[in-house]
């Protein structure tokens, strides 16, 4: 049983990098919970409320990283199997959920520049870091800029 923690609140600031780089505090305490085969719960005090079920298409899969943007977004990495290739999914405050990068190996390392106008994908399987410009206001990203190998 595999669950990703990630502490949720809404605040206009950046994520900041800290002991656990994949976690940021949010002001109402809740934890968002990435677990197996899609499912997202929020968790607070002991209780949790789900948030999605299950997504089709993750069956026998999980989640591997996630980053939220300023305006409250979590970006969510899946991990690619055998049968097929990882992508990220962005969820929305209102719980909407959609595809954004398509074609990954394993998100492992997400961020945004200090002006919060490019996103940065780590993918530890292809060995390498993409680079997206990327407007926080309308969540408009662009095509990979480049791609660095390691």
């Amino acid at each position: 049983f595999f669950v990703y923690i990630f502490f949720f609140l809404m605040i206009r600031r950046p994520p900041r990098s800290t002991l656990f780089p994949y976690t940021t505090l949010f002001r109402s305490g809740r934890l968002l919970l990435f677990m197996d085969e899609g499912a997202i719960k929020l968790w607070m005090d002991g209780n949790s409320e789900t948030v999605i079920e299950s997504i089709k298409g993750m069956e026998g899969n999980r989640f591997n990283d996630v980053i939220a943007d300023p305006n409250g977004r979590v970006f969510c990495g899946v991990m690619s199997t055998s049968k097929r290739k990882g992508w990220v999914y962005r969820l929305d405050p209102d719980k909407s959920l959609r595809k954004v990068i398509y074609n990954t190996g394993t998100a492992n390392g997400m961020g945004f520049s200090k002006n919060e106008e490019k996103l940065f994908f780590s993918d530890s399987k292809k060995s390498n870091v993409s680079i997206f410009d990327y407007e926080k206001e309308t969540d408009r990203k662009s095509t990979r800029l480049n791609s660095s190998h390691w």
